[in-house]
């Protein structure tokens, strides 16, 4: 194999290694010539774990080395990854435990005496971080020099060599019966017999008898026949790096680097290679910290040679992220490659992703994408998928082409085995005659090897050739008809090959539910909490940034710069190992600091846009811009240490119980507190947003921490929505350090704070601060839907003489308030209301809401008297026992003395909701959570053989005996009995809402501390959660029996609906135990259902008529700390009449329980502009209509109100008023990548001096219904010229090549009023539509 090896001779070399705690990665320029290296030698060691080592390799060629045939290579094994730079800094090729040869001089290029330096990058770390399998790293691992020398190979026994190892390969693969199965094998025994290593003589007529065998090309040469072969494999190197995984964000930026200039290297000496990467993000960080290289695949690329593929922005995680994360992985990625490549990509590359949501083939078509490529199916533990080649459909019927590779890996080696898989593992090839074999190392980068593209070569050559008998000499027969055709092309040729070739191709609708991994849906709750609170305040930003360019607001400028590394920063965050929770503490030690850094930065940029729109209505110039915000661009970047985020849990609003007096704004530590943050360990940190967002550190049970009573003094303070620095203690909107002038203090949601109502003192102080306030507290509705619901508001804010019917505890004004869809409504309207009444939608007023402590034969006498139906007999074990009653004139929740739902009553409807017989809801049921293998990523179905109630420790004993005993035991008594140690209060008891607080001990080192809340208006009834978490290997779920029966539920996925099974009648139906959901699910009879809704959840099971949401999982690898610390989560109940999601209005009733009112301080006294924007924004800038319209000669469906389902933020009266689509998104339209032909052209000016903008909004049909609708605007504050279908990519559509087809109607007048204008089109089930609209601006703006 070698003509000479040198190990250390000819090299010497000198280290400096980067002192750890320092950056971790250091570029090139900040070492070399800046820091002292030292001697280095062979058998030295390296490290601790994720440090980096520089060496500095001075190179001379030995004298020994003269006259050798062959080149010289630098060989080098340091156990680690490593990569090889030039003495410029440029970056050759990586060293791995599968690549430790470098190139260094080709055949008669350096004689004996030459010299060259060289520079190495050691990491101390292995392709999979610093541990061996799917453990939590190793933070003291060294790594061991080994080998460091020059050497020159025999390049005639290395052929050989791997003429051997594929003839060996091919004997083990092929069926041993068969012809070229046998003649493999023959001719590898007779090449060994023939070749005598020491005799060089021997050596050609050995390669002669394997060549007869293998016909290996030299070049590369693909299979002669192939392209007319019946089933051809087509090889594509492929390197598959995980963004992060067992190693952080910084280590997969050198990742990248290492693999990816090995193939450039490979290319040179292979040119048929062919390799393929995705992933804009990797291509970025390689741009920004390698031009060089970054310049060279550009170059590569223009030959052919190296395709990017993929089209987003990471391989992203499709179960959790939103639809408009989505589309934004599409947007951000397309736009990166066309930018930097070129082109648009047409194959979604998504390998390793853990389920595939079932909107995607739409949202892949509307970004220019028609083909699909994943694998990760092969992994399912229950059934195996019946495809490879098919036409996945998504929900609204758009199909793209969707193959996987047979060979059930993205990795693959390139063995004989892999290639006869990709052929006999078809399940589809009677009907597409190709499969794609994607070799190279991967996971952790490295890519194909030379050893790979050999044994292709030799593959491809066999497969080409067969020659009649084996006495011929040594003469093999060869493996045509028994191994495929093998060629190499892309990923593009591949699929549009396979399109053309392939008959009859069979359609999967629908979600590729993945059956493994279940628990990636719960792992690491903070993660997915901040992701969803990101992408609502995006879209908030986004839509109130419109709003003030559309109204001309003076000075605004929409931050385009900052919300684009905000988006890419939420998208990174998608990466299918991050946002899932499968990811190493190091990952989400960056992650954690930099969302609640986003959430700061978005609260600011939301504030801003608010404050803009609120001076533009008032005819004032803006307000002094908040401190970090430049032109009301954007906020300087926050700094924040892990060791402020350690255990960063989000909180979507204060949490109950955690909250003191408020502070003045004097004094305190900068964080808005008078001590050391909560529990005096870490300093809370304010995104003001909803109440403020607590970061919190783990929690660590201690001997002063009473069991649910601990003491939170010196904790977190402010108000909500208050901005970045200090926490704000004056205001909601104050902005960054109360920069936008008289903030409104308000809680736009039903928010609840501990402590003794006061309202006299409250109501006193605010007569004597309203007038230095100099605001009038209004708020804006980004929902397209109508929204009635009660708030909290500072007392100082309530205007002199208002009256108020109830204040919190916490001594806020609660205030009932109705917004139109898109538009803003003050709080209080002037004059003060005379009456307290608030009429709903039905035009009636709504009853109070009370609290009451009775019996329970006094809760069956007064709320279910008359009913039919049996209900529940009283628990046995609390006979006669306390219940707590929260009731309005819709619905009556009974609650036992452990907080559990005994009744939910529907007063409307005389429906006892919870079975008879059965066990309560709103009960937390403890799971042993153990998987076989995948530690964060599994949850098996056998956990629930294991469960118990919580906070019980002889049910957790329970849970160890055989499922028969259980059974038996929970047939004696359905109805649990207390549970010990549980607290119940009564801490607001109406009007206008009602609220109780239930704590008790989970388990010896959990607790968890809840508050449950009604309000006047609803019928939801809702649950704020807040837990401490201190487990092991066990998961929690929330569950509520219910008296339903169904054979499926329905869940929320991206832009529309799933159904699930509840039974387990096939194991098909069995496999989805634990299934993916974001805002809800339902269970619905045709005539009446229950929703059961979230905040931060994606975890739901539905099992006969309970369902459940899984609240949070204690796994130990590979982060041991997973979830330890404090939880906030809100789910709701939500019964209604009417079967299903849409009869129920539960889509609304989601959208308004995750997405707040937005405060908006008014100023007083400013003279309004000519157009009275302020009553202008009071009316709904934006809405979809049922059409056609009245103007146009048809009739009306109903307007954007609805029952208490619609208007009223959900309950019983259903909510089929709703708007046909859901206005999804309202952002600035993107610039173009470079001047495109197909863009119309369009003034920007003209009529009097008149400029445009363009904004894309976006909408989706979410229950499945076909029809007309309008889109219609208030021509007053909405100024449209002009609207255009587009693509996801804001491309313009024609009417027969888009998602939708414009009515070719004038903009007329609508019948929502004379200030409405409207458009007509027409939708389908389940259609994402994306409009661009033209808007001049006022001429004042400008």
């Amino acid at each position: 194999m070698w003509a000479r090896r040198c190990k250390g001779d000819g090299v010497e070399l000198s280290v400096f290694s980067v002192p750890k705690g320092t950056t971790p990665n250091p570029k090139f320029s900040d070492i070399v010539g800046v820091q002292p290296f030292v001697p280095a030698a062979i058998g030295d060691s390296f490290g601790p774990s994720w440090t980096t080592h520089w060496f500095r390799l001075d190179v001379t060629v030995p004298a020994s080395f003269a006259g050798l045939p062959g080149p010289i290579l630098l060989v080098w094994d340091s156990g680690s990854e490593a990569m090889v730079y030039t003495e410029d800094g440029e970056p050759q090729q990586g060293f791995t435990d599968h690549r430790n040869e470098y190139l260094l001089f080709s055949h008669d290029v350096a004689p004996p005496g030459h010299t060259v330096t060289l520079y190495v990058e050691m990491a101390a770390n292995a392709m999979f971080g610093t541990t061996d399998g799917i453990k939590p790293p190793a933070e003291d691992r060294f790594f061991k020099l080994v080998e460091c020398g020059l050497a020159v190979p025999n390049v005639f026994m290395r052929q050989l060599f791997y003429d051997l190892v594929a003839l060996k390969d091919l004997a083990a693969t092929l069926p041993s019966d068969s012809a070229a199965g046998m003649d493999a094998l023959y001719t590898a025994n007779k090449v060994v017999s023939l070749l005598r290593p020491d005799e060089p003589g021997s050596w050609a007529a050995a390669a002669d008898v394997a060549q007869a065998y293998l016909c290996a090309s030299q070049t590369g040469d693909p299979t002669p026949g192939a392209a007319g072969a019946r089933h051809k494999v087509v090889a594509l190197g492929h390197c598959h790096i995980d963004t992060a995984w067992l190693w952080p964000f910084s280590e997969t930026r050198r990742k990248t680097a290492r693999s990816w200039s090995s193939q450039l290297s490979l290319m040179r000496s292979y040119p048929e290679h062919v390799f393929t990467a995705s992933s804009a993000q990797q291509y970025e960080w390689l741009r920004e910290d390698y031009p060089g290289l970054f310049a060279r695949i550009q170059d590569a690329a223009a030959a052919g040679r190296f395709q990017p593929v993929g089209g987003t922005w990471v391989e992203m995680d499709t179960n959790v992220p939103g639809g408009e994360s989505l589309v934004r992985q599409f947007l951000y990625g397309q736009r990166f490659f066309e930018r930097h490549f070129g082109s648009r990509h047409t194959v979604f590359w998504l390998p390793d992703t853990f389920g595939y949501a079932a909107q995607l083939p739409q949202l892949m078509q509307g970004a220019g994408l028609n083909y699909f490529l994943t694998q990760k199916l092969s992994w399912n533990n229950i059934n195996a998928f019946p495809h490879n080649t098919f036409m996945w459909q998504a929900l609204d019927g758009t199909s793209v082409l969707t193959h996987f590779p047979p060979a059930n890996t993205y990795c693959s080696t390139a063995t004989a085995q892999d290639v006869l898989m990709s052929t006999s593992n078809s399940k589809d090839k009677d009907r597409c005659p190709g499969s794609l074999l994607l070799f190279g190392n991967g996971d952790g980068g490295g890519g194909p090897t030379d050893a790979m593209l050999e044994s292709l070569r030799r593959f491809a050559g066999a497969a080409s050739h067969a020659t009649p008998g084996v006495g011929n000499g040594g003469g093999g027969g060869g493996a045509a008809g028994a191994l495929p055709p093998l060629v190499i092309q892309g990923p593009d040729q591949f699929f549009r090959e396979l399109e053309a070739a392939s008959r009859d191709v069979l359609t999967w609708r629908g979600e590729l539910y993945f059956e493994l991994h279940r628990g990636t849906y719960t792992s690491h709750a903070a993660n997915k909490a901040f992701n969803r609170r990101c992408e609502i305040l995006l879209r908030d930003v986004e839509m109130l940034g419109c709003v003030a360019l559309a109204v001309g607001a003076p000075g605004y400028s929409y931050p385009r710069a900052q919300l684009d590394t905000i988006w890419q920063d939420v998208l990174l965050y998608q990466f299918h190992d991050v946002l899932p929770g499968s990811a190493i503490h190091a990952v989400y030690d960056v992650a954690l600091p930099r969302y609640a850094e986003m959430v700061r930065e978005l609260s600011a940029l939301r504030c801003a846009a608010a404050a803009a729109i609120a001076a533009a209505a008032c005819g004032d110039q803006l307000p002094p811009a908040p401190a970090g915000v430049d032109g009301m661009e954007g906020v300087e970047a926050l700094t924040i240490t892990a060791d402020d985020v350690a255990g960063a849990v989000p909180l979507p609003r204060a949490p109950h119980g955690l909250l003191p007096p408020p502070l003045s704004s004097g004094g305190g530590n900068g964080y808005g507190t008078s001590g050391g943050g909560i529990d005096g360990m870490y300093p809370p940190i304010h995104t003001g947003d909803r109440g403020g967002l607590y970061l919190c550190v783990p929690f660590v049970p201690s001997a002063s921490l009473g069991r649910g009573a601990h003491d939170h003094s010196g904790g977190v303070t402010g108000g909500v929505d208050g901005g970045v620095n200090g926490g704000v203690t004056d205001g909601v909107t104050g902005g960054v350090n109360g920069g936008v002038t008289g903030g409104v203090n308000v809680v736009v949601h039903n928010s609840v704070h501990t402590g003794a109502p006061t309202p006299g003192p409250h109501t006193a102080a605010a007569a004597g601060r309203h007038h230095s306030r100099h605001v009038t507290p209004y708020v804006f509705n980004l929902l397209g839907f109508a929204r009635t619901e009660v708030v909290e508001v500072d007392a100082a804010d309530v205007p002199h003489g208002q009256a108020v019917r109830q204040y919190s505890s916490a001594g806020r004004a609660l205030v009932p308030v109705s917004v139109p869809p898109l538009s803003m409504a003050p709080l209080f309207p002037q004059p003060p209301a005379s009456s307290t009444a608030l009429l709903g939608p039905e035009g009636h007023a709504h009853g109070d809401v009370g609290v009451e402590v009775m019996s329970w034969e006094g809760f069956a006498s007064r709320f279910c008297a008359g009913v039919s139906m049996p209900l529940p007999s009283c628990p046995a074990v609390a006979a006669g026992g306390r219940y707590y009653v929260l009731y309005n004139d819709s619905v009556a929740a009974c609650f036992d003395s452990s907080g559990r739902l005994a009744q939910l009553f529907d007063r409307s409807e005389l429906r006892a909701l919870v079975p008879a017989g059965g066990g309560p809801g709103n009960r937390y049921v403890m799971f042993e959570d153990m998987p076989t293998f995948w530690d964060a990523w599994d949850l098996e179905v056998t956990h629930l053989d294991k469960g118990w109630d919580a906070g019980r420790a002889g049910d957790a004993q329970a849970a160890q005996q055989p499922q028969q005993q259980q059974q038996q035991q929970q047939q004696a008594s359905r109805y649990p009995s207390p549970v010990p140690g549980a607290r119940v209060e009564v801490v607001e008891a109406g009007p206008l809402r009602g609220l109780l607080r239930v704590c008790f001990d989970l388990s010896p080192t959990s607790s968890i501390e809840q508050t449950i809340s009604l309000t006047q208006l609803s019928a939801r009834l809702e649950f704020e959660v807040v837990i401490d978490w201190a487990e092991d290997r066990r998961c929690l779920k929330v569950e509520f029996p219910t008296a339903l029966m169904a054979d499926t539920a329905t869940y929320e996925t991206q832009y529309g609906l799933v159904t699930r099974p509840t039974h387990a009648n096939t194991s098909w139906d069995w496999a989805k135990f634990e299934v993916c959901a974001h805002r809800f699910a339902d269970l619905s009879e045709p005539d009446y259902g229950v929703a059961l809704l979230n905040d931060c959840k994606y975890g739901y099971a539905t099992h006969g008529g309970t369902m459940r949401l899984t609240l949070l999982r204690s796994p130990k690898c590979p982060d041991p700390t997973t979830d330890i610390g404090r939880h906030v989560v809100r789910y709701a109940l939500l019964p209604h009449c009417g079967g299903g999601v849409r009869a129920g209005g539960v889509v609304a009733a989601a959208a308004r329980f995750n997405c707040a009112l937005v405060p908006v301080p008014v100023p007083q006294g400013g003279s309004p502009p000519p157009s009275g924007l302020l009553r202008a924004l009071g009316r709904p800038l934006l809405q979809v209509l049922h059409g056609p319209s009245r103007a146009t000669g048809g009739g009306s469906r109903g307007g954007t109100g609805g029952g208490m389902g619609g208007g009223m933020g959900g309950g019983t009266g259903g909510g089929t008023g709703a708007p046909p689509l859901v206005i999804d998104c309202m952002k600035l339209a993107e610039e173009p990548v470079a001047p495109a032909a197909q863009q119309r052209a369009r003034s920007s000016g003209g009529g009097g001096g008149a400029c445009t903008l363009s904004l894309i909004v976006r909408m989706y049909e979410p229950h499945g219904c076909r029809g007309a609708a309008r889109l219609a605007w208030d021509a007053s504050t909405l100024r449209v010229r002009e609207i255009v279908a587009v693509n996801l990519l804001e491309d313009e559509l024609t009417e027969d090549g888009g998602f939708v087809h414009v009515c070719a109607l004038p903009m007329a007048g609508s019948a929502g009023g004379p200030h409405m204008q409207e458009l007509a089109f027409e939708f389908a089930p389940f259609k994402v539509l994306s409009f661009k609209l033209v808007v001049e601006v006022p001429p004042w703006s400008h």
